[in-house]
């Protein structure tokens, strides 16, 4: 037996060699040796000190880690307590869960706690208007959206009820379009309990083909085209990315008759279904004939359209001849001269003579300016004007000058009689000397003075050159007579 002490570590520090530092330093490490070693009571002492030391490092760090875990568990609460915090845009309605069953169905714009999902949840739901345009329904499998009708590029054949889309019409014909839809979630609340499905724009298409499959099948192929020449088709644009966004339609895209039954068929079928979603408009961008006879469909339009603006000419011609002759009072005037006509050849000559009346007070002017109904007829304003009224004014300035005429002759007779009887000779003296005075002043009377008790024969020829300015007068009294004519039948004089 040996009582060495066993050799110290090289490697440890300067001041750990003795007992003193034995809480601080690693347990001695035992060497094997051949023979027996008996290990000093001191030795055993360090190893129950640094035991000691250890235990209470390790309590030290549990209960470290214990309170750090404490406040991870009570933030993790805190996070899933207020989990169910959600903020809702001012383009969205939100919806509140709470174990399976909407306890709200209306939360405006703002933030809004629920409870923590899977227990409850805020469902944000989009109410701005979606857009969403199809452009191969109803068209041929070759068209080109980005292109313009006359530069699309196809082969020659018949259509191909697999790869080309078409539309039937009343009359057997048929028909291409492209059509767009503009729709909102409405009914937020009826739209989570009744669709909510990633395939809600799939849903839309079905039912707008639908609805426009049924409208066009109940016109036209000359009804659906016409929408395109009166101004309500959307005019072909090269498609680009901001069309395609979700933009909404423009005011100025009207709907025609033919849109506003796909919308309302459109929103029918959606209320059937109570999957709570509007449809605002539904536009037919682009309806054309097929590629193949489009050529000989336009030029049927163009003379329609022709024939319709020749028509629309000769009405407008016809309104403005008649304003002309008789202001805005024309249309009552030739219905109840036709009337007069009619109740005359059928011998009622009553009922003839009241609608004479009435055409008569409008002549007068007694009902300028109202609004009355005549035979069932209602006229908005009957204002005389225009050639009637200016023949009417001269012949009451005609019968004016007339009466005073008739009136001033009566005056100056009975004057001239009161002279008359007063002075007969010194009248008649008077009445001559007026009469010569008054014919002398003719510009075709010349005075020659004679010698009193003479013979002379005068041979007397008119003098041409009164001859050709009498001429000439006339023919200038003509010229303004036609002129003034004319301008009687333009309406533009008096």
């Amino acid at each position: 037996m040996n009582d060495q002490q066993p050799p110290q570590d090289p490697n440890l520090p300067e001041g750990f060699e003795d007992g003193s530092s034995a809480a601080y330093r690693e347990m001695p490490v035992e060497q094997p040796r051949a023979s027996l070693i008996l290990r000093q009571d001191s030795v055993r002492e360090e190893r129950v000190a640094s035991m000691e030391a250890a235990n209470r490092s390790l309590a030290d760090a549990l209960r470290i880690t214990y309170r750090l875990l404490q406040g991870v568990l009570v933030v993790l609460v805190a996070l899933f307590l207020f989990s169910g915090l959600r903020q809702i845009d001012q383009s969205e309605i939100g919806i509140k869960v709470s174990f399976g069953r909407i306890t709200d169905r209306n939360l405006q714009p703002g933030a809004h706690l629920s409870l923590p999902f899977p227990l409850g949840e805020v469902i944000p739901v989009s109410t701005a208007q979606r857009v969403l345009r199809f452009q191969d329904s109803f068209t041929h499998g070759q068209f080109n959206p980005a292109a313009r009708l006359e530069n699309q590029q196809f082969t020659p054949g018949s259509l191909n009820p697999e790869l080309d889309g078409m539309l039937l019409t009343a009359d057997t014909n048929l028909a291409h379009a492209t059509f767009s839809v503009a729709y909102r979630r409405s009914r937020p609340a009826e739209y989570l309990e009744g669709l909510y499905t990633p395939h809600e724009e799939d849903l839309i298409r079905l039912i707008a083909e639908r609805a426009v499959v049924h409208t066009v099948a109940g016109v036209t192929i000359d009804e659906l085209l016409q929408r395109a020449s009166s101004g309500l088709q959307v005019l072909e644009a090269e498609q680009s990315e901001e069309e395609n966004s979700n933009d909404a339609i423009s005011p100025a895209q009207r709907e025609s008759s033919i849109e506003q039954l796909v919308r309302l068929r459109m929103q029918s079928a959606l209320d059937d279904l109570q999957v709570g979603l509007e449809v605002d408009q539904a536009a037919l961008q682009q309806v054309f004939a097929p590629l193949t006879i489009r050529e000989d469909f336009v030029r049927v339009n163009q003379v329609d359209s022709q024939a319709t603006q020749a028509r629309q000419r000769a009405e407008q011609e016809r309104r403005s001849g008649l304003n002309s002759v008789a202001g805005s009072a024309y249309e009552a005037l030739l219905d109840l001269i036709d009337d007069y006509g009619l109740l005359l050849e059928a011998g009622n000559t009553e009922e003839a003579n009241r609608v004479l009346a009435v055409i008569q007070s409008i002549f007068r002017g007694e009902l300028h300016g109202r609004r009355i109904e005549i035979e069932g007829r209602e006229y908005a304003d009957i204002r005389l004007a225009g050639q009637a009224a200016s023949v009417l004014s001269g012949a009451r300035r005609y019968r004016q000058t007339v009466v005073s005429e008739a009136r001033r002759r009566a005056d100056t007779f009975e004057t001239k009689l009161t002279l008359y009887r007063s002075n007969p000779g010194l009248f008649l003296l008077t009445e001559y000397r007026e009469a010569m005075g008054i014919f002398r002043s003719y510009e075709h009377v010349q005075a020659f003075l004679m010698p009193r008790d003479a013979k002379i024969e005068i041979l007397i020829n008119n003098d041409p050159q009164s001859a050709r300015e009498r001429s000439a007068a006339e023919r200038e009294r003509a010229s303004r007579e036609v002129l003034r004519q004319r301008e009687r039948a333009l309406g533009i004089g008096r």
